[in-house]
């Protein structure tokens, strides 16, 4: 192609690049309609900015090509690529196709408003997003459907084993060809659009000179150096001004992120990305600026490189250092709501994984106490800028919607999402929000047993207990959650005798056996907080800060100097200092298990006259200490002050601590945390921290006490105090009415913008602040009879109640009486708990004389929720359906609606005109005539007609991300995970049946509205498929409904036994395969043999056949079986590789069946179900008090991860041919399964005299025609060539086996090892994965002596074989010698990282081997 069609808007930075553009330019013809554009920039509709590679014009279609110049083995799947030696990544095809999209939208935008009028289908070629692997020496080894629009060099095919780019490009007209004309019109469009060459930008101290790293809705973000600092880098997220926006939404928009920015930056957490500078730019809008590792890692591309070395104590210490983080959030009223794995980013310190909590764009405060109910939000998020969440974020976030009654029960659902992750090893939840939501209502929460049949009971519940989908019925908060975390830890991980206090556990002995370890309360970048029982104390409780480094040490020591001075009852006391396992530890008094920040939080607003006089005195009396004592805190702050009670009757107290920067210089006038660092610092010849300033800190504090919000000055909350001429703004309407005189004149000297006019000490404070209380016990008090006449609706001050009183309750929502009968007494005396005595008191009488002065059923009817609007649900989407519809003489229209609404009748969602017209009795043409007067009323409401086009936008989208086919109950199932459900009490049994039929029928008449919409459009958006008379599939295109129909009756046969799928389970990989050469044979029939095969994702497609199938369904780890499964075998699956030490109650069974096979009937309950237990063939029994083993073995020998056994000698006792607890049936099942499905086996063989695990292997390779290879004797041998060639003595490589770690020899054996391992790694996965192997065909690949591998830590050998979703073109068994004391998938006592243990490891014994050569025969 010659330049006049090629057009280059920027010459490449690369060199490789530009080979590869010169390859395609080489390629293309210079004739019509061929153009091309290279290396530009575009801006969407929505302001953001993306880099493009090159653009294409073909016969057809417009290719907006990403080119990679990769080399080596590419795997993954379609989400993350990876490549040995390289960070996994994400897909480079998403980010293509999300380029292809923006972009078609922009063309059509620019023709729109070129031709006035809109824009008609296929005006603008379909834009088709492509990558082209460019390096000659790209072997590509994804799956089938994840490969799909990938293409490599022509000609290069038997090597990339990708298509050649001119195949695609070449290829002829499947659309409507692009004719010259048009091809015009595209290059007319293009210089309309004004692309933009790639360029380097600067923004103020930060420089971006890469493409950007992402976008979603409302946002873009861009890496950047700093111009001084080159080594510096950051993220820079830019929030993108919304299209049409005036100045005064502009300017708003400015000032709600330079807002964010204050609220965020004053938290600080090593385990926090925060802004640390706000830049502006022209073009990309205001953004903040993130300080972002070039080595930091998003947590599911971690992942993906270490899931093979995460060890189960690993999983846990990671979502229990993600949990910290997110706690110290809470403790600062601040809760992220959309944790997912792409939130969290892994940057390695010291070799071990460091979380940080990123993404807080949909941040908010914490609500209003939830034990009245109470469902208010201050003002939702912290930004204005927060936009739609992204397709990931949906699919970890908890059920409930953006706006909860408590949104810090989202912040542990999100965690338990991310356990949940983490131990399965990174398995997505769920492959669309529908399918999520039907999975938690299922199942309760995310039930681990469904992926992981061995999963440990302790571990499963808690993952359930922190996913529950009811808000109420879930774990409360994460403090809990790590407490739970750590009883999990404690329980399966055990206990040591002495350790490293950073890396002890629950139950673990510190300090000579003098502490005893019970938690974490979290860490900063100084210490770490750990609550232990001192045993020298009387076992009193403790916290140990424990140093980081020794710099941290150093620190440490200084605040326990500071500690030492001090002597005061509302000042933790430093224990002493100690030194344990090495590091240097503070022994403080225990401040309470919340901070006032956490109360603060929960009240949602001021504070009680009791907690405000009580508490506030405590703060000031510390304050007087520390004055006494010449001590300066420097961060005064909710955070600093826990709240403790000596006992459970006491009354409970502040204390004050964390002096980590009481050292800190006093000229530094910068240090502390807004808003209670004194922002008049450096003015007025202050130029140094003072006690003015601590005592300014104290007084916001007391402020937020008793208001609830920070103080203001000046009319721009957003302004700094200092650049302003206001004083600080204090009015009586801002408090209690009681005390909102003495608090206004305490305020407004203590907040004083002037220093000398604030109070000159302490205790002159202190006196100012008692005289409020004073005052207000010595005014004339109310009569203390009940009135004669309340009501439900009497305000509580009316009705007798005293100014503490009702000061108590008012901080709880409640100011009536109704409302307050309408609590029992259970949450009423959580409500008052806290308060005085007295207070206390008086409120639990007159709620006792009030209850028995009249019912309190009308009153809790009158109670007032509070509650905001939130998400529509599904009961108020179908409200406004029918309201819309009216009634009267819309009667008959009305039961229309109401039949295919499902709130009438038992009509099908998907009947027709006729059925609905004889459901009415009334005569079909009258049926299909509602149906368009229904949707006429629709149209005309602006309510329900928005409604009914999302409705239609979210089909088109479930489409988009399936494909472009999906079945009707998939999309009915999107629809009832989008719009919230109304909670329903656990017997309510019919209740998930109505929610199915609801959004059955809410997608049924959109689907009329799309009608409607085609109609007036004279074209057909989507294909629909019925099913014996009922809607059953839709498409984008006829071809694919064929590939559907084809998958569902692959499926069918695939689970009728004659594929030979073990218990009519196919596993997911078999699956995939035979339902993608269905689908594409299908396709290709009609499309013609030349047409691409869009194939569905692979997890999309297995359940799309399940759906349209007849007999198959799909479980919960996403395998195919017969839905005429029978119950004894799908508990023997479903309970498969669980440890044998564990005891299972009839509920916990039967809850793991459901889990496993959602779509079988749920199992009968005890007597019934022994039957099916014992034919299952477990060797489980029913001992009175739960299901256990006969022969229970060790734990280690099938649980999911094991600790590191100690290696013993061959066991005394003799043991036959079998291992207790093995079921011959089950082990030749896994055995067949391998053979059929080229699997990975850890084949365990009990060893009592040496040699009989080589003679177990001999055995099995004589049965199955295997091909032994001795891992030892590789490794052995490619060390002797290379000694040879490097002219190295073999004895003395030999003799560094025995060196001490760290030696000089084992370095150098180390180096030697490093040198010759690649090379084995490469040819074991050739025999392997090789299209060419010495097998002979599915030889299994038997490996022995494999311990190597673990004592020089390349396990990750093994892990690569055993992967799932690798594509094995042989089976390979790893035989393993059980020794006592190392049972399981282990070698020399390390793990093998098994994708599904209870498939993956079976006992050897003679018997199933001849069984299964038998069956082979």
């Amino acid at each position: 192609m010659q330049d006049g069609r090629w057009v280059e808007i920027s010459p490449s930075q690369f060199d490789h690049e530009t080979k590869g553009l010169d390859w395609i330019k080489q390629l293309l013809p210079d004739a019509p309609p061929f153009r091309a554009w290279s290396n530009f920039e575009f801006r969407d509709s929505r302001g953001r900015w993306h880099e493009v590679d090159l653009l294409v014009l073909a016969r057809d279609t417009l290719y907006l090509i990403e080119l990679k110049y990769y080399s080596g083995t590419l795997r993954g799947n379609d989400h993350v690529w990876s490549r040995g030696g390289h960070r996994s990544e994400d897909s480079p095809l998403l980010l293509a196709r999300r380029k292809a999209q923006y972009f078609s939208s922009l063309l059509k935008d620019r023709l729109a408003e070129k031709t006035g009028s809109k824009v008609p289908k296929g005006a603008i070629p379909y834009v088709q997003e492509l990558v082209f692997l460019h390096h000659p020496g790209l072997v590509c080894e994804l799956p089938a459907s994840s490969a799909i629009n990938l293409y490599g060099i022509d000609g290069n095919e038997r090597t990339s084993r990708l298509p050649g780019i001119g195949e695609r490009l070449l290829a002829p007209p499947t659309r409507q060809p692009v004719s010259e004309q048009k091809s015009l019109l595209i290059r007319d469009l293009m210089t309309a659009i004004g692309l933009a060459p790639r360029r380097q930008r600067e923004l103020g101290s930060w420089v971006i000179d890469e493409h950007p790293l992402g976008d979603g809705e409302g946002w873009q973000d861009w890496p950047a150096f700093h111009h001084v600092d080159m080594e510096r880098h950051a993220r820079i997220r830019f929030y993108l001004p919304r299209p049409g926006a005036t100045p005064a939404e502009e300017h708003e928009r400015v000032r709600a992120v330079e807002h964010e920015y204050r609220l965020l930056a004053r938290l600080r957490h090593d385990g926090l990305q925060v802004p640390v500078d706000v830049v502006k730019d022209k073009e990309l809008g205001i953004g903040l600026v993130f300080t972002q590792s070039k080595g930091d890692v998003r947590l599911d591309l971690w992942l993906a490189d270490h899931r093979a070395a995460l060890s189960l104590e690993g999983q846990l210490e990671l979502i229990a250092e993600v949990a910290e983080i997110v706690q110290y959030a809470h403790r600062h009223r601040v809760v992220h709501r959309t944790l997912n794995p792409r939130a969290i980013v892994v940057r390695e310190r010291a070799g071990s994984p460091q979380p940080q909590v990123t993404d807080w764009d949909s941040a908010g405060v914490l609500p209003a106490n939830a034990e009245t109910g109470v469902t208010r939000l201050s003002a939702g998020p912290l930004s204005l800028m927060a936009g739609a969440l992204s397709d990931q974020a949906r699919l970890f976030a908890a059920p409930e919607g953006a706006k909860p009654a408590d949104p810090a029960r989202m912040d542990v659902f999100g965690l338990g999402a991310l356990a949940f992750y983490l131990v399965a090893g990174g398995k997505a939840l769920a492959t669309e929000r529908g399918e999520l939501i039907d999975r938690l209502r299922r199942d309760r929460g995310l039930d681990l047993a469904a992926d992981l049949p061995q999963v440990p009971s302790p571990l499963r519940q808690l993952v359930l207990d922190a996913t529950h989908p009811s808000p109420a019925d879930r774990i409360g908060t994460v403090a809990e959650l790590l407490e739970r975390i750590e009883e999990v830890r404690r329980e399966l991980i055990g206990s040591e005798s002495e350790s490293d206090p950073l890396e002890a556990g629950p139950g673990d002995e510190l300090g000579d056996g003098r502490f005893e370890f019970k938690r974490r309360l979290g860490s900063g970048s100084t210490a770490v907080g750990i609550l232990v029982i001192d045993r020298k104390a009387g076992d009193a409780q403790r916290v140990l800060k424990v140093a980081r480094d020794d710099e941290a040490a150093v620190r440490l020591r200084a605040e326990a100097q500071v500690l030492g001075k001090l002597n005061d009852p509302r000042i933790v006391q430093l224990a002493s200092e100690e030194s344990v396992g090495g590091r240097t530890v503070l022994v403080v008094q225990y401040a309470g298990s919340t901070t006032l920040a956490e109360e603060l939080a929960a009240k949602g607003g001021r504070l009680s006259i009791d907690l405000l006089e009580r508490w506030g005195t405590d703060l000031l009396r510390a304050l007087v200490a520390l004055e006494r004592a010449g001590v300066m805190h420097r961060d005064l702050k909710p955070s600093n002050l826990g709240v403790f009670a000596s006992s459970s009757r006491a009354d409970a107290h502040l204390l004050m601590f964390d002096f980590s920067m009481a050292g800190v210089d006093p000229r530094n006038i910068e240090a502390g945390t807004p808003p209670y660092l004194d922002p008049f610092l450096g003015t007025g010849g202050r130029r140094q921290y003072d006690t003015a300033a601590e005592r300014y800190g104290a007084a916001v504090v007391l402020f937020e006490m008793a208001t609830g919000a920070a103080p203001l000055y000046g009319p721009d909350p957003q302004a700094n105090p200092a650049t302003v001429d206001d004083d600080v703004t204090v009015a009586p309407t801002m408090f209690e009415s009681a005390v909102a005189d003495g608090l206004t004149s305490f305020f407004a000297a203590a907040l004083s913008r002037e220093a000398l006019a604030r109070p000159d000490t302490a205790e002159d404070m202190l006196r100012a602040w008692q005289r409020v209380f004073t005052d207000l016990d010595a005014a004339p008090t109310a009569p203390t009879k009940t009135p004669v006449k309340v009501s439900a609706t009497t305000p509580l001050a009316a009705a007798g109640l005293s100014a503490r009183a009702v000061s108590a309750l008012a901080a709880a929502q409640v100011t009536t009486v109704g409302e307050l009968l309408a609590l029992d007494s259970t949450r009423l005396n959580r409500l008052v708990a806290k308060e005085a005595k007295a207070t206390r008191t008086e409120i639990r009488d007159r709620h006792r004389a009030w209850a028995k002065q009249f019912t309190t059923k009308g009153a809790r009817a009158q109670r007032v929720s509070g509650a905001g609007q939130g998400l529509l649900g599904l009961d108020d989407a179908v409200s406004l359906l029918l309201a819309a519809v009216g009634k009267g003489r819309a009667s008959t229209r009305r039961e229309a609606a109401e039949l295919l609404l499902g709130t009438r009748g038992a009509l099908d969602a998907f009947a027709s005109g006729a059925e609905l017209a004889a459901a009415l009795d009334k005569t079909a043409p009258r049926g299909h005539q509602l149906l368009k007067e229904l949707q006429a009323d629709w149209a005309e409401n602006p309510a329900a007609r928005n409604l009914l086009d999302d409705l239609i936008d979210m089909v088109q989208q479930v489409l988009r991300d399936s494909g472009g086919v999906a079945a009707i109950s998939s999309l009915t199932a999107e629809i009832r995970g989008s719009l919230p459900e109304a909670p329903a009490a656990a017997s309510d049994a019919a209740a998930p049946q109505l929610a199915e039929r609801t959004a059955a029928g809410l997608l049924r008449v959109a689907f009329d509205r799309l009608t409607e919409h085609e109609t007036a459009e004279g074209a057909r958006r989507l294909t629909r498929r019925r099913h014996e008379g009922r809607l059953a599939l839709v498409a984008d295109d006829e071809m694919l409904l064929a590939g559907a129909e084809a998958a569902a009756k692959r499926a069918d046969k695939l689970v009728d036994g004659s594929s030979g799928a073990a218990g009519g389970v196919v596993p997911a990989g078999t699956a995939a395969r035979e339902l993608r050469a269905a689908f594409a044979d299908a396709f290709a029939a009609g499309a013609g043999p030349e047409a691409r095969v869009p194939l569905p994702p692979d997890p999309r497609l297995i359940r799309l056949a399940a759906a349209t199938s007849r007999h198959a369904a799909v479980s919960g780890r996403g395998e195919l079986h017969a839905r005429s499964l029978g119950p004894s075998e799908a508990l023997r699956l479903a309970l498969a590789g669980l440890a044998q030490t564990e005891s299972l109650t009839p509920a916990e069974v039967r809850a793991r069946v459901a889990a496993r096979f959602p779509e079988l009937d749920r199992l009968p309950g005890r007597p019934a179900l022994d039957a099916h237990v014992e034919r299952a063939g477990l060797g489980l029994e029913w001992d009175g008090t739960g299901y256990r083993y006969e022969n229970a073995a060790p734990a280690s020998e099938t649980s999911l991860h094991t600790r590191a056994g100690t290696r013993t000698g061959p066991s005394p006792e003799a043991a036959a041919g079998t291992w207790a607890g093995t079921d011959g049936t089950a082990q030749q099942a896994i055995l067949a399964a391998s053979l059929r499905e080229n699997g990975f086996l850890a084949i365990g063989v009990p060893v009592h005299r040496p040699g009989e695990h080589i003679a177990a292997a001999h055995a099995l390779a004589r049965a199955h025609d295997g091909q032994m290879l001795d891992v030892t004797g590789e490794i052995v041998s490619a060390m002797r060539e290379f000694a040879a060639a490097q002219g190295l003595p073999w004895d003395l490589v030999r003799g560094a086996d025995a060196a001490a770690e760290g030696s000089r020899d084992a370095r150098g054996l180390r180096a030697v090892l490093d040198r010759v391992m690649p090379a084995l790694r490469t040819r074991l996965e050739e025999q392997v994965f090789g299209d060419q192997n010495p097998s002979g065909g599915e030889r299994p690949l038997i490996l022995t002596e494999v311990s190597p591998l673990a004592r020089y830590g390349y396990l990750d050998v093994l892990a690569r074989l055993s992967d799932l979703s690798a594509p094995r073109r042989r089976p390979v068994w790893v035989v393993l010698p059980q020794l006592r004391g190392q049972r399981g998938a282990l070698v020399d006592g390390k793990p093998i990282q098994l994708g599904s243990p209870g498939g993956q490891f079976v006992v050897w014994s003679a018997e199933p081997t001849r069984e299964t050569e038998s069956e082979k025969v």
